[in-house]
């Protein structure tokens, strides 16, 4: 997590502690590197959802193909 995340969700008045607590043990059974898209909604009581999403298909497609990065420029460059 970043600190621009953690700043933001700090003047909401969300428990830091908890929310990386919750975090960790949703991820905890994730491979490392796998990008998890999420969604947070903080609630007026200072509850929170944490709704995690799949991986992006680019991820898999990637991942598949044995590259990185995908092309800059769409019909323009080469992947790599």
């Amino acid at each position: 997590m970043n600190s621009t995340f953690l700043d933001c969700e700090t003047q909401r008045g969300l428990n830091i502690a908890a929310f990386c607590k919750d975090f960790n043990e949703k991820t905890k059974d994730i491979k490392e590197g796998i990008p998890i898209p999420c969604r947070i909604k903080v609630n007026a009581d200072r509850s929170y959802e944490l709704v995690m999403h799949n991986p992006p298909a680019s991820f898999f497609l990637k991942q598949a193909a044995g590259i990185t990065r995908g092309a800059m420029h769409q019909g323009m460059s080469l992947i790599s």
